[in-house]
């Protein structure tokens, strides 16, 4: 996705090219200089845009290039000046069976089972479920104690059942509001 700041700096340096360059028959506009600004930033990256660079390409155009010829020479100073190696070999077997195992869910599904589980272990623990009603007691506001009771009641109820009696009656949902 290129942004108004790579826009902004692929600007500056296409201007720095112009002022290099001569005008040549046709002059450059600003509605030209626009344009390709915005479809090199989506081209390159940015740190193909430097003083050497345009430099280079200016010592080898007599006037401003047009939009091909541009573009092959930026190509060409990328190539030649490329700080960043290319990969040029397969992702790993592993590598690739985890891409497919992202691709296909079945990472998240197996992720949320498990926290599923690990939720239900937590409510089937008679000390913890203990200490979410004493949490919700001491620091709730009046309103939402009864609000975050009757959540904590709900999902006891539907976890672990045998630890319902740890939640105070007044929450439970089968009964009316006090």
């Amino acid at each position: 996705m290129t942004t108004k700041i790579d826009v902004k700096t692929t600007g500056k340096w296409l201007e720095r090219l112009r002022r290099a360059t001569a005008a040549g028959s046709e002059p450059v506009d600003l509605e030209q200089l626009a344009d390709y600004a915005i479809w090199l930033a989506a081209d390159f990256p940015q740190s193909v845009f430097t003083a050497e660079s345009a430099k280079h390409i200016a010592e080898q155009s007599q006037f401003f290039p047009k939009w091909a010829i541009l573009k092959a020479a930026l190509t060409d100073w990328q190539a030649e000046h490329s700080a960043t190696p290319r990969i040029a070999c397969e992702p790993s077997e592993s590598l690739q069976m985890r891409i497919e195992e992202l691709q296909d869910g079945s990472a998240y599904f197996r992720r949320a089972e498990s926290e599923h589980e690990a939720a239900k272990s937590d409510w089937s623990d008679a000390s913890k479920v203990r200490a979410s009603v004493e949490n919700v007691q001491a620091n709730a506001t009046p309103a939402m104690r009864l609000l975050l009771g009757r959540m904590l009641a709900n999902l006891v109820s539907r976890h672990a059942p045998e630890n319902l009696g740890h939640v105070p009656p007044g929450w439970h949902s089968t009964e009316s509001t006090p």
